[in-house]
């Protein structure tokens, strides 16, 4: 026999008709007549059917009955049992007496204040009761809400009175007997955001169809409360809205001219009794799923720990994405030659975003995309070679003009003709003119100007990502601009190429720009620009890929430095090549990028890690390996292998990837000091750590 699943609802919660036969059942009036015993025996059955040790002859039918009674009287999140005023079942009789009192008392103002503080204090208990689970509600905001909810209901009521009563012509209408109406309409748009402020700040939990937990989304809270404050107005609309008009009949009568008292008690059995108001009462929860799906949506303006896009398995359509702001997915689509890897366009600023089609073990290749220009490093300008990018050895042939640019040989110097004919006399003017800081931005700006003459084609370097800069670096960039200008060879220049286009260059190169690692003991070796990547890879703090440039196929090459899941948003850090600066404090990850790409950082690591506000971070990558070379000279092996182990538990506590460039060094400098120590095998675990490290990073 199929076991009943009690985790689900009786009914399909996705359709209409499944959504009203579950809240006709639970929120039936008879059930608030249960007593504690019945919910209590009632929520054993259903623990014990779960468990699998239900009495034996238990049939589906008492199961269910069970699970209805209590549905209807604990909490769907917690187990707990609900305070009876806040239980849904109690809606019908407790909106009943609350609704016909306000109905009947509205021309006293005393009444209208104490009915319209009752209702707001029975809402509230209801909000209170029914909260969402995955957010608390303090006493400090319950109160808020309470007093805001009340204020806002007794101003407009008594507002709306002394306005009609000022209104000859109002005053003896029907519209007076519908400021309840108002007033509650009102109400119920301060309470209910204030009641879930916590939830709108923090978010909601978010699952996936399947039921796993992806993290919480500030915009499903929005969401929801946007549906829940309209279904509420719209529950108190048939209660509201027909009673007085049958009253206004009735009041004429003798009934009621005679008895003036029995007013009240009728005006609640009308309330009650109009099958209207006892079917929307219900009908609200119908109208709106308790559960929502958030389609084709980013679901959270920060980034809150959401990190896969889930697919539709026959054509890859986009269910649910990720997110940096609250923005729609306009289309998604494989990236060219690379079936792997999605590009999801959505409007700025998120701009695309990038996630894989299927799963990828850590250390295999993602993404490899080609350079439309690069330069080296000033550093590396005369012990490298400006053509092959390799360290010079033995004989070297130099450009006799600049003496900057220098090439393994004359096949080297030949391959790089053009570029370098192009920007000689620039080259040769640079080191008076431009701060060796600014050095490598205006080289590749430079660059890229002579790929795009060459191509005839500006469109290559279109949508890259840039952002606002100050009047000062403004002003620098256009002097920069004009000292380009100025240099360029004198060619028959494209009525494009003037000023505001070069510095629109240097800005996108100022921000989508490289940097250029070929092994991991060498600092940076050039700086390239890499469309692809710049325009479909965001930065995070905790990366799913690494980039390494290959100098033997010319491309940066991106590997996935975990094994991801089909759905995962393909990122990289932004911040330094080895990982040091992934060590620093948040405060200081967001200082950095917003002070060099001038964007906050608002990655799922950002939002969480927020217990190393007193932490001191790794002040520099140069600073921390120049102290380990100092114990290491004075042959301190143990401090060597505490320091190294400290920032690797660091880096582990972060739930960061241990196949990352960092991992690789402290490893290689334990194993290092376990080999002084003669402590072999735990001088080849680390070492292995370490090979594992690099091999996934691409440095075999």
């Amino acid at each position: 026999m199929v076991r009943l699943n009690l985790d689900d609802p009786r009914w399909d919660q996705s359709t209409f008709t499944g959504r009203a036969k579950f809240f006709f059942t639970t929120t039936n009036p008879l059930n608030v007549l249960a007593s504690d015993a019945e919910l209590d025996a009632a929520k054993l059955l259903v623990e014990q059917y779960k468990a699998g040790t239900e009495p034996a002859g238990t049939k589906d039918e008492d199961v269910w009955a069970a699970k209805h009674l209590y549905d209807s009287a604990f909490h769907p999140d917690t187990g707990e049992k609900n305070f009876i005023l806040g239980r849904m079942a109690f809606q019908v009789p407790g909106n009943m007496a609350i609704t016909g009192c306000m109905m009947t008392f509205y021309r006293s103002t005393p009444a209208v204040i104490f009915w319209q503080f009752m209702n707001q204090t029975f809402n509230s208990i209801v909000n209170y009761t029914n909260r969402n689970a995955s957010t608390g509600v303090s006493t400090e905001q319950l109160g808020q809400a309470y007093v805001a909810a009340s204020t806002m209901s007794v101003a407009t009521a008594v507002g709306m009175n002394k306005f009609i009563a000022s209104r000859p012509s109002l005053k003896g209408g029907l519209i007076g007997r519908f400021v309840p109406l108002m007033a509650v309409a009102a109400a119920n748009w301060v309470n209910i955001p204030l009641m879930r402020q916590r939830e709108l700040l923090d978010g909601i939990t978010v699952e996936t169809p399947e039921g796993e937990v992806i993290g919480k989304s500030k915009v499903a809270a929005q969401n929801a409360v946007l549906q829940v404050v309209p279904s509420r107005i719209l529950m108190a609309v048939p209660g509201m809205l027909f009673p007085p008009l049958i009253m206004a009949r009735l009041e004429k009568g003798a009934l009621l001219k005679r008895s003036p008292m029995l007013a009240a008690p009728i005006m609640v059995v009308l309330t009650g009794g109009i099958p209207s108001f006892h079917c929307m009462s219900k009908m609200q929860c119908v109208v709106v799923p308790t559960r929502n799906a958030i389609a084709n949506v980013l679901a959270e303006p920060e980034g809150s720990g959401i990190c896969k896009v889930q697919y539709n398995t026959q054509d890859n359509a986009t269910e649910w994405l990720p997110s940096h702001g609250i923005v729609r997915i306009i289309k998604s689509a494989t990236l060219t030659n690379n079936s792997c890897v999605i590009v999801h366009l959505t409007p700025p600023p998120s701009g695309r975003l990038a996630s894989n089609a299927k799963e990828i073990v850590a250390g295999n290749l993602v993404l490899s995309t080609q350079p439309f220009a690069l330069v080296l490093a000033h550093a590396n300008c005369l012990t490298y070679c400006h053509g092959c990018m390799k360290k010079l050895k033995g004989k070297i042939v130099q450009c006799a003009t600049c003496e900057r640019a220098r090439y393994c040989n004359r096949v080297c110097m030949e391959n790089h003709l053009l570029i370098h004919d192009a920007q000689c006399e620039a080259l040769k003017q640079l080191s008076p003119s431009i701060s060796p800081a600014h050095s490598d931005l205006v080289r590749l700006t430079l660059a890229c100007i002579i790929m795009e003459l060459a191509l005839n084609n500006t469109r290559v370097l279109e949508d890259l990502t840039i952002y606002p800069l100050g009047t000062d670096e403004q002003k620098m960039y256009k002097n920069y601009a004009k000292f380009i200008l100025r240099y360029l060879p004198p060619l028959d220049r494209p009525g494009w190429l003037d000023l505001k286009h070069v510095v629109g260059i240097l800005i996108a190169i100022r921000f989508n720009a490289h940097p250029i690692m070929t092994d991991l003991h060498s600092p940076m070796l050039g700086l390239g620009l890499f469309p692809d990547a710049a325009k479909n890879l965001n930065h995070s703090c905790r990366p799913t890929l690494y980039p390494r440039f290959n100098l033997e196929s010319n491309s940066l090459e991106f590997r996935a430095v975990e094994t991801l899941s089909p759905g995962s948003i393909l990122t990289y850090s932004y911040l330094d090549l080895f990982g040091f600066g992934l060590l620093q404090p948040t405060i200081s990850r967001r200082n950095v990028l917003s002070s060099t790409f001038d964007f906050i950082c608002n990655c799922s690591r950002c939002l969480e890690d927020f217990d190393d506000e007193h932490f001191i971070g790794i002040s520099s990558s140069d600073q921390y390996l120049g102290q380990l070379e100092d114990k290491i000279r004075c042959k301190e092996w143990d401090n060597v292998i505490e320091m190294a182990a400290q920032l690797l538990l660091r880096w582990e506590s972060h739930k960061l990837p241990m196949g990352y460039p960092l991992v690789y060094l402290m490893s290689m400098k334990i194993a290092t000091a376990y080999e002084h120590l003669h402590k072999l095998d735990e001088a080849a675990t680390a070492r292995s750590n370490a090979q594992t490290a690099a091999r996934i990073c691409g440095f075999t």
